[in-house]
């Protein structure tokens, strides 16, 4: 049986949960979404990127209503691991970094 202790972080970790990590930043979540992420995505994440027309299969709206019930645990693992034409990030971002995007795109999508 696990303890209560380990439970609180085991267990969340399993479900993908975010409560287990530290609280995630959304100002610093912006400063890497416009240095890495507004090319493609646009300013406020509507798609509408200055590379858009580059890559064969357009940018996700990250505003629109798909993204708000996206749970956080698959839009790090789309971050982390990429998407079609998305790159992969998890050797340019730590951990920390992509939880910090993932809540500041949870205000683009609000």
């Amino acid at each position: 049986m696990l303890s209560s202790a380990l439970r609180c972080v085991v267990i969340p970790l399993i479900l993908g949960s975010s409560f287990a990590y530290a609280a995630e930043d959304p100002v610093n979540g912006k400063k890497l979404y416009e240095w890495n992420c507004a090319v493609c995505h646009g300013d406020f994440g509507k798609g509408d990127g200055p590379l858009r027309a580059a890559v064969p299969t357009p940018p996700a709206d990250l505003t629109n209503r798909q993204m708000r019930t996206k749970p956080d645990s698959a839009l790090l693992h789309i971050i982390r691991d990429g998407h079609a034409t998305m790159p992969a990030w998890k050797r340019q971002l730590t951990e920390e970094e992509l939880r910090d995007l993932v809540a500041y795109l949870r205000r683009l999508s609000q």
